[in-house]
Protein backbone atom coordinates (compact mmCIF):
# COMPACT_ATOMS: atom_id res chain seq x y z
CA UNK A 1 0.00 0.00 0.00
CA UNK A 2 1.35 3.50 -0.86
CA UNK A 3 2.54 5.46 2.30
CA UNK A 4 1.27 9.02 2.38
CA UNK A 5 2.34 11.24 4.88
CA UNK A 6 0.77 14.28 5.71
CA UNK A 7 1.66 16.97 8.57
CA UNK A 8 1.08 20.51 9.28
CA UNK A 9 3.51 23.23 9.37
CA UNK A 10 3.95 26.71 9.37
CA UNK A 11 6.00 28.70 6.76
CA UNK A 12 6.31 32.62 5.35
CA UNK A 13 6.80 33.93 8.74
CA UNK A 14 6.76 37.75 9.35
CA UNK A 15 9.03 39.84 11.80
CA UNK A 16 6.14 40.64 14.22
CA UNK A 17 6.09 35.91 14.32
CA UNK A 18 3.09 35.93 12.07
CA UNK A 19 3.21 32.80 10.26
CA UNK A 20 0.74 30.69 7.32
CA UNK A 21 -0.07 27.57 8.46
CA UNK A 22 0.39 24.62 5.29
CA UNK A 23 -0.29 21.34 4.82
CA UNK A 24 2.79 19.18 3.80
CA UNK A 25 1.64 15.90 1.66
CA UNK A 26 4.56 13.86 1.26
CA UNK A 27 4.50 10.56 -1.27
CA UNK A 28 6.77 8.59 -3.57
CA UNK A 29 9.63 10.82 -2.17
CA UNK A 30 8.01 13.88 -3.33
CA UNK A 31 5.95 16.61 -1.17
CA UNK A 32 3.75 19.50 -1.75
CA UNK A 33 2.65 22.38 0.44
CA UNK A 34 -1.05 23.51 0.50
CA UNK A 35 -1.68 26.59 2.18
CA UNK A 36 -4.87 26.56 5.06
CA UNK A 37 -4.88 30.58 4.66
CA UNK A 38 -4.76 30.41 8.48
CA UNK A 39 -2.21 32.72 9.75
CA UNK A 40 -0.82 31.99 13.50
CA UNK A 41 2.00 33.55 15.86
CA UNK A 42 4.43 31.12 16.02
CA UNK A 43 4.39 30.30 19.51
CA UNK A 44 0.43 30.07 19.50
CA UNK A 45 1.20 26.92 16.66
CA UNK A 46 2.28 23.09 18.44
CA UNK A 47 3.72 21.11 15.55
CA UNK A 48 3.61 18.23 17.67
CA UNK A 49 -0.02 18.11 18.97
CA UNK A 50 -0.67 19.77 14.97
CA UNK A 51 -2.76 22.04 17.15
CA UNK A 52 -3.47 25.72 17.66
CA UNK A 53 -2.85 26.63 21.47
CA UNK A 54 -5.84 28.12 23.01
CA UNK A 55 -4.18 31.25 23.90
CA UNK A 56 -4.95 32.36 20.11
CA UNK A 57 -8.35 33.85 20.59
CA UNK A 58 -9.81 32.29 17.64
CA UNK A 59 -8.09 28.63 18.33
CA UNK A 60 -11.57 26.27 18.36
CA UNK A 61 -12.52 28.02 15.07
CA UNK A 62 -8.88 27.51 13.44
CA UNK A 63 -8.70 23.86 14.59
CA UNK A 64 -12.16 23.33 13.32
CA UNK A 65 -10.95 24.56 9.68
CA UNK A 66 -7.70 22.47 9.86
CA UNK A 67 -9.63 19.47 10.85
CA UNK A 68 -11.93 20.08 8.18
CA UNK A 69 -8.95 19.99 5.50
CA UNK A 70 -7.48 17.33 6.57
CA UNK A 71 -10.14 15.23 6.76
CA UNK A 72 -10.72 16.56 3.02
CA UNK A 73 -7.31 15.27 1.72
CA UNK A 74 -8.01 11.68 3.91
CA UNK A 75 -11.33 11.26 2.00
CA UNK A 76 -9.03 11.62 -1.30
CA UNK A 77 -6.53 9.28 -0.04
CA UNK A 78 -8.77 6.40 1.15
CA UNK A 79 -10.98 6.85 -2.22
CA UNK A 80 -7.47 6.13 -4.34
CA UNK A 81 -6.42 3.30 -1.93
CA UNK A 82 -10.22 1.63 -2.37
CA UNK A 83 -9.29 1.59 -6.06
CA UNK A 84 -5.65 0.69 -5.73
CA UNK A 85 -4.42 3.45 -7.64
CA UNK A 86 -1.36 5.57 -7.04
CA UNK A 87 -2.03 9.29 -5.80
CA UNK A 88 0.54 11.53 -6.40
CA UNK A 89 0.95 15.17 -5.41
CA UNK A 90 0.55 16.48 -8.12
CA UNK A 91 -3.01 14.53 -8.50
CA UNK A 92 -4.06 15.50 -5.17
CA UNK A 93 -3.84 18.99 -6.14
CA UNK A 94 -5.91 18.12 -8.63
CA UNK A 95 -8.66 16.25 -6.66
CA UNK A 96 -8.55 19.27 -4.29
CA UNK A 97 -9.83 21.59 -6.68
CA UNK A 98 -11.91 18.97 -8.36
CA UNK A 99 -13.72 19.14 -5.15
CA UNK A 100 -14.56 23.02 -5.85
CA UNK A 101 -16.30 22.74 -8.62
CA UNK A 102 -19.37 20.89 -9.09
CA UNK A 103 -20.70 19.11 -12.51
CA UNK A 104 -23.13 21.99 -13.26
CA UNK A 105 -19.51 24.24 -13.68
CA UNK A 106 -20.92 26.11 -10.23
CA UNK A 107 -19.28 29.27 -9.46
CA UNK A 108 -21.18 29.54 -5.66
CA UNK A 109 -19.65 25.75 -4.60
CA UNK A 110 -16.34 27.31 -5.82
CA UNK A 111 -16.61 30.59 -4.29
CA UNK A 112 -17.58 28.90 -0.86
CA UNK A 113 -15.24 26.43 -0.66
CA UNK A 114 -12.93 28.79 -1.19
CA UNK A 115 -13.78 31.36 1.37
CA UNK A 116 -13.33 27.99 3.31
CA UNK A 117 -9.95 27.57 2.24
CA UNK A 118 -8.69 30.38 2.34
CA UNK A 119 -10.30 32.97 5.05
CA UNK A 120 -9.96 32.08 9.09
CA UNK A 121 -11.51 35.13 10.88
CA UNK A 122 -14.60 34.61 11.32
CA UNK A 123 -15.27 38.42 10.46
CA UNK A 124 -13.95 38.45 7.08
CA UNK A 125 -15.88 34.66 6.39
CA UNK A 126 -19.12 36.33 7.10
CA UNK A 127 -18.90 39.54 4.99
CA UNK A 128 -17.81 36.80 1.70
CA UNK A 129 -20.62 34.73 2.58
CA UNK A 130 -22.88 37.14 2.81
CA UNK A 131 -22.13 38.38 -0.44
CA UNK A 132 -22.37 35.04 -1.89
CA UNK A 133 -25.92 35.37 -0.74
CA UNK A 134 -26.61 38.54 -1.96
CA UNK A 135 -25.46 38.06 -5.35
CA UNK A 136 -27.71 34.83 -5.41
CA UNK A 137 -30.64 36.98 -5.08
CA UNK A 138 -29.35 38.58 -8.30
CA UNK A 139 -29.20 34.82 -9.90
CA UNK A 140 -29.43 31.56 -8.22
CA UNK A 141 -27.52 29.85 -10.49
CA UNK A 142 -24.26 30.77 -11.63
CA UNK A 143 -21.22 29.36 -13.89
CA UNK A 144 -18.06 30.46 -14.54
CA UNK A 145 -18.86 31.18 -18.35
CA UNK A 146 -21.47 33.32 -17.99
CA UNK A 147 -19.40 36.30 -15.46
CA UNK A 148 -18.81 38.75 -18.52
CA UNK A 149 -18.73 42.83 -18.86
CA UNK A 150 -22.21 42.87 -18.83
CA UNK A 151 -23.28 40.61 -16.12
CA UNK A 152 -21.11 42.46 -14.01
CA UNK A 153 -22.95 46.40 -15.15
CA UNK A 154 -26.62 44.51 -14.70
CA UNK A 155 -25.32 43.63 -10.98
CA UNK A 156 -24.37 46.52 -10.37
CA UNK A 157 -27.47 48.09 -11.47
CA UNK A 158 -29.35 45.21 -9.54
CA UNK A 159 -27.87 46.28 -6.70
CA UNK A 160 -28.98 50.17 -6.88
CA UNK A 161 -32.47 49.84 -8.76
CA UNK A 162 -33.81 46.68 -6.59
CA UNK A 163 -31.89 47.10 -3.56
CA UNK A 164 -31.58 50.46 -3.63
CA UNK A 165 -27.87 50.36 -2.26
CA UNK A 166 -25.76 53.45 -2.17
CA UNK A 167 -23.04 53.57 -4.70
CA UNK A 168 -20.63 53.01 -2.34
CA UNK A 169 -22.29 49.61 -1.06
CA UNK A 170 -23.17 48.78 -4.83
CA UNK A 171 -19.19 49.19 -5.39
CA UNK A 172 -18.19 47.18 -2.21
CA UNK A 173 -20.08 44.55 -3.79
CA UNK A 174 -18.34 44.75 -6.78
CA UNK A 175 -15.20 44.72 -5.44
CA UNK A 176 -15.75 41.34 -3.36
CA UNK A 177 -17.37 39.89 -6.81
CA UNK A 178 -13.74 41.28 -8.36
CA UNK A 179 -12.07 38.77 -5.67
CA UNK A 180 -14.04 36.09 -6.38
CA UNK A 181 -13.40 36.26 -9.97
CA UNK A 182 -9.37 36.52 -9.26
CA UNK A 183 -9.46 33.29 -7.36
CA UNK A 184 -10.81 31.73 -10.17
CA UNK A 185 -8.83 33.05 -12.32
CA UNK A 186 -5.26 31.88 -10.42
CA UNK A 187 -7.17 28.47 -11.14
CA UNK A 188 -7.74 28.77 -15.02
CA UNK A 189 -11.42 28.72 -14.37
CA UNK A 190 -11.93 32.12 -15.55
CA UNK A 191 -9.74 32.53 -18.90
CA UNK A 192 -10.29 36.63 -19.53
CA UNK A 193 -10.91 39.02 -16.73
CA UNK A 194 -14.28 40.24 -17.14
CA UNK A 195 -12.77 43.15 -14.54
CA UNK A 196 -10.94 45.04 -17.33
CA UNK A 197 -11.37 48.36 -18.18
CA UNK A 198 -14.35 48.34 -15.47
CA UNK A 199 -13.41 51.02 -12.82
CA UNK A 200 -14.41 50.34 -9.34
CA UNK A 201 -14.88 53.83 -7.95
CA UNK A 202 -13.84 54.41 -4.21
CA UNK A 203 -16.32 56.14 -2.52
CA UNK A 204 -15.55 57.34 1.33
CA UNK A 205 -17.06 56.22 3.99
CA UNK A 206 -18.53 57.55 7.39
CA UNK A 207 -15.48 59.92 8.44
CA UNK A 208 -17.16 61.76 10.92
CA UNK A 209 -15.73 62.29 14.18
CA UNK A 210 -16.56 64.25 17.88
CA UNK A 211 -15.22 67.42 18.77
CA UNK A 212 -13.57 67.89 22.05
CA UNK A 213 -16.85 69.11 23.49
CA UNK A 214 -18.56 65.97 21.88
CA UNK A 215 -16.45 63.65 23.35
CA UNK A 216 -16.83 65.44 27.03
CA UNK A 217 -20.61 65.52 26.82
CA UNK A 218 -20.54 61.33 26.21
CA UNK A 219 -17.54 61.02 29.12
CA UNK A 220 -20.00 62.53 31.78
CA UNK A 221 -22.99 60.46 30.06
CA UNK A 222 -21.26 57.52 30.70
CA UNK A 223 -20.78 58.40 34.51
CA UNK A 224 -24.21 59.80 34.87
CA UNK A 225 -25.78 56.24 35.83
CA UNK A 226 -28.93 57.26 33.44
CA UNK A 227 -27.73 54.54 31.05
CA UNK A 228 -28.46 50.66 31.20
CA UNK A 229 -25.77 48.01 31.80
CA UNK A 230 -25.83 46.85 28.44
CA UNK A 231 -25.64 50.31 27.07
CA UNK A 232 -22.86 51.72 29.98
CA UNK A 233 -21.02 49.19 28.92
CA UNK A 234 -20.68 49.81 24.81
CA UNK A 235 -20.26 53.08 25.63
CA UNK A 236 -17.39 52.47 27.61
CA UNK A 237 -15.60 50.11 24.73
CA UNK A 238 -16.42 53.64 22.46
CA UNK A 239 -14.74 56.12 24.35
CA UNK A 240 -11.92 54.09 25.44
CA UNK A 241 -11.58 53.37 21.39
CA UNK A 242 -11.63 57.20 20.88
CA UNK A 243 -8.67 57.80 24.06
CA UNK A 244 -6.18 54.63 22.48
CA UNK A 245 -7.82 54.82 18.16
CA UNK A 246 -8.31 51.02 18.80
CA UNK A 247 -10.37 49.14 16.20
CA UNK A 248 -13.55 47.42 17.19
CA UNK A 249 -12.38 44.02 16.83
CA UNK A 250 -9.11 44.75 18.43
CA UNK A 251 -11.15 46.32 21.60
CA UNK A 252 -13.13 42.63 21.42
CA UNK A 253 -9.67 40.86 21.27
CA UNK A 254 -8.03 42.65 24.11
CA UNK A 255 -6.85 40.62 26.67
CA UNK A 256 -5.91 42.15 30.54
CA UNK A 257 -2.10 40.48 29.86
CA UNK A 258 -1.90 43.25 26.88
CA UNK A 259 -1.46 45.87 29.82
CA UNK A 260 2.48 46.57 31.29
CA UNK A 261 4.46 49.64 32.52
CA UNK A 262 7.51 51.85 31.87
CA UNK A 263 9.07 54.25 34.04
CA UNK A 264 8.85 57.16 32.42
CA UNK A 265 10.07 61.01 33.20
CA UNK A 266 10.67 59.38 36.52
CA UNK A 267 6.99 57.66 36.57
CA UNK A 268 5.33 54.39 36.17
CA UNK A 269 3.54 54.57 33.26
CA UNK A 270 0.68 52.25 31.85
CA UNK A 271 0.85 50.96 28.10
CA UNK A 272 -0.78 48.77 26.31
CA UNK A 273 0.62 46.31 23.33
CA UNK A 274 -1.02 43.90 20.96
CA UNK A 275 -1.12 42.68 17.21
CA UNK A 276 -3.93 44.64 15.62
CA UNK A 277 -6.30 42.22 13.62
CA UNK A 278 -6.51 43.64 10.71
CA UNK A 279 -2.80 44.19 9.56
CA UNK A 280 -1.59 41.54 11.78
CA UNK A 281 1.31 43.80 12.61
CA UNK A 282 2.15 45.29 16.32
CA UNK A 283 1.60 48.61 18.25
CA UNK A 284 2.12 50.05 21.47
CA UNK A 285 -0.13 53.37 22.60
CA UNK A 286 0.00 54.87 25.71
CA UNK A 287 -2.75 54.39 28.21
CA UNK A 288 -4.27 57.84 29.05
CA UNK A 289 -6.14 58.38 32.40
CA UNK A 290 -9.25 58.73 30.94
CA UNK A 291 -9.10 55.30 29.07
CA UNK A 292 -7.08 54.10 32.45
CA UNK A 293 -10.60 55.28 34.62
CA UNK A 294 -12.75 53.68 31.96
CA UNK A 295 -10.54 49.98 32.27
CA UNK A 296 -10.80 50.37 36.46
CA UNK A 297 -14.98 49.38 35.39
CA UNK A 298 -14.32 46.44 33.64
CA UNK A 299 -10.60 45.13 34.25
CA UNK A 300 -11.94 43.54 37.53
CA UNK A 301 -15.07 41.91 35.93
CA UNK A 302 -15.50 38.23 34.81
CA UNK A 303 -14.71 38.34 31.10
CA UNK A 304 -12.04 36.00 31.96
CA UNK A 305 -9.17 37.04 29.95
CA UNK A 306 -10.86 39.55 28.16
CA UNK A 307 -10.96 42.94 29.55
CA UNK A 308 -14.56 43.94 27.48
CA UNK A 309 -17.77 41.70 27.03
CA UNK A 310 -18.38 42.95 23.01
CA UNK A 311 -21.71 42.39 21.35
CA UNK A 312 -21.48 41.85 17.55
CA UNK A 313 -20.54 44.82 15.51
CA UNK A 314 -24.10 44.89 14.24
CA UNK A 315 -25.80 45.42 17.55
CA UNK A 316 -22.94 47.29 18.79
CA UNK A 317 -23.87 50.11 16.64
CA UNK A 318 -27.07 50.09 16.57
CA UNK A 319 -27.13 50.63 20.21
CA UNK A 320 -24.34 53.24 19.70
CA UNK A 321 -26.46 55.22 17.32
CA UNK A 322 -29.62 55.27 20.10
CA UNK A 323 -26.97 56.53 22.72
CA UNK A 324 -25.40 59.53 20.71
CA UNK A 325 -29.04 60.38 20.17
CA UNK A 326 -30.09 60.34 23.42
CA UNK A 327 -26.97 62.66 24.33
CA UNK A 328 -27.91 65.08 22.12
CA UNK A 329 -25.42 64.56 19.51
CA UNK A 330 -26.67 65.16 15.98
CA UNK A 331 -23.89 63.00 14.19
CA UNK A 332 -24.12 59.30 12.11
CA UNK A 333 -22.21 57.90 14.61
CA UNK A 334 -20.72 54.40 14.36
CA UNK A 335 -18.10 52.63 16.22
CA UNK A 336 -15.11 53.08 13.90
CA UNK A 337 -15.76 56.72 14.17
CA UNK A 338 -14.10 56.45 17.61
CA UNK A 339 -10.20 55.78 15.70
CA UNK A 340 -10.90 59.06 13.15
CA UNK A 341 -11.65 61.11 16.56
CA UNK A 342 -8.90 59.66 18.39
CA UNK A 343 -6.70 61.02 14.94
CA UNK A 344 -8.35 63.99 13.88
CA UNK A 345 -8.14 64.83 17.53
CA UNK A 346 -4.09 64.24 18.39
CA UNK A 347 -3.23 66.32 15.31
CA UNK A 348 -5.50 68.82 16.34
CA UNK A 349 -3.37 68.80 19.60
CA UNK A 350 -0.10 68.96 17.85
CA UNK A 351 0.81 65.52 17.93
CA UNK A 352 3.26 64.56 14.54
CA UNK A 353 2.02 62.70 11.93
CA UNK A 354 4.63 59.77 12.33
CA UNK A 355 3.59 59.38 16.23
CA UNK A 356 -0.08 59.27 15.36
CA UNK A 357 0.38 57.02 12.00
CA UNK A 358 2.54 55.04 14.74
CA UNK A 359 -0.34 54.46 17.35
CA UNK A 360 -2.45 53.64 15.07
CA UNK A 361 -0.35 51.15 13.00
CA UNK A 362 -0.79 52.20 9.81
CA UNK A 363 1.76 51.07 6.88
CA UNK A 364 1.56 54.15 4.98
CA UNK A 365 1.96 57.61 6.10
CA UNK A 366 -1.04 58.58 3.23
CA UNK A 367 -3.46 56.55 5.44
CA UNK A 368 -3.10 58.98 8.47
CA UNK A 369 -2.72 62.17 6.19
CA UNK A 370 -6.89 61.69 5.47
CA UNK A 371 -6.91 63.22 8.80
CA UNK A 372 -5.24 66.29 8.12
CA UNK A 373 -8.20 67.66 5.51
CA UNK A 374 -10.14 67.17 8.19
CA UNK A 375 -8.23 68.81 10.79
CA UNK A 376 -6.75 71.99 8.50
CA UNK A 377 -10.44 72.53 8.17
CA UNK A 378 -10.53 73.56 11.96
CA UNK A 379 -7.34 75.50 11.50
CA UNK A 380 -9.00 77.82 8.67
CA UNK A 381 -12.09 78.92 10.56
CA UNK A 382 -9.57 79.10 13.62
CA UNK A 383 -7.44 81.46 11.70
CA UNK A 384 -10.47 83.25 10.13
CA UNK A 385 -11.16 84.54 13.67
CA UNK A 386 -7.58 86.74 13.03
CA UNK A 387 -8.78 88.82 10.86
CA UNK A 388 -11.16 90.93 12.68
Amino acid sequence: MQTIISKYILRNSTVSGIAVIYLRIATLSRQKYFSTGIKVLRKNFNEKLQIVMPKDCEADFKNRMLAEKKAQVNDIIIEYQRKNQILTVNQLEIELKRGYVSAKNDFYAYCNKEIDSRCSVAETRKTYFTQITKLQGFKKELSFAEIDRRFIEKYFDYCIEVLDNKESTAYKSLSMLKTFVYWAMADELIIENPFKGFKIRKIGGNRQHLTEDELKILDNYFYSGRLTDERTEILGQFLFSCYTGLRFQDIKNLQKDNFYYEIIGGERRKFLKLIQHKTKLEVTIPVLSKADKILDTYINSSNGKYVFKVRSNQLTNNRLKSIIRAAGIDKNISFHCARHTFATLALDRGVSFDVVSKLLGHTNLKTTQIYARVTNENKFFSILKMED
